[in-house]
Formats: C-alpha cells, sequence, structure tokens
C-alpha cells in the first residue's frame, strides 16, 4: 500500500468563508437582513418597538353593538311571551 502525499502538500490560505459564498461580490454578509444581528437575524434588540407602530389590527367584535341592541328591543316588543322571541 502506497503512501498519499494528499496531507504533505501545502496548499495556499483559503479564502474567507463568508466574502466567497454569501451575498455580492465584496460585500459584507452582516447587511443581508437586519445587519446581522442576533441568531437567526432577528435584529437588534429594540427593533420590534419600530414594528408595533405599524399594527393597524381590528378591534374587538362586540356581540352587543348598538344595532343589535335596538333589533332586539324592536323584537321584544313584538312578542308577547319568551317563546315567540325567535
Amino acid at each position: 500500500m502506497t503512501r498519499t502525499k494528499k496531507w504533505t502538500v501545502h496548499e495556499k490560505a483559503s479564502t474567507p468563508k463568508y466574502f466567497t459564498h454569501n451575498g455580492h461580490f465584496n460585500t459584507d454578509p452582516n447587511k443581508i437582513s437586519k445587519n446581522g444581528n442576533g441568531k437567526f437575524n432577528w435584529g437588534r434588540p429594540g427593533d420590534e418597538y419600530m414594528d408595533d407602530a405599524e399594527y393597524t389590527g381590528a378591534g374587538r367584535r362586540n356581540l352587543n353593538h348598538a344595532l343589535n341592541e335596538l333589533n332586539l328591543a324592536e323584537k321584544l316588543e313584538d312578542c308577547n311571551s319568551k317563546l315567540d322571541l325567535a
């Protein structure tokens, strides 16, 4: 069995991993998403406060809305007993 020469050959220093594989050529990979801060690029602490102002969710839907109360009042006037409500 012969010896391999694979480990005796001194190769040149490899290029930095991040500047050859991620993002555009000669760009810092940390600037790709949220400046590369935190695990999985979640961003810097405090970035979530800016997101809170953009939230425009709908308010709670009440079952006792004023229109529903008017409809109930009309139905109560029309019926004679509790069984006629439906």
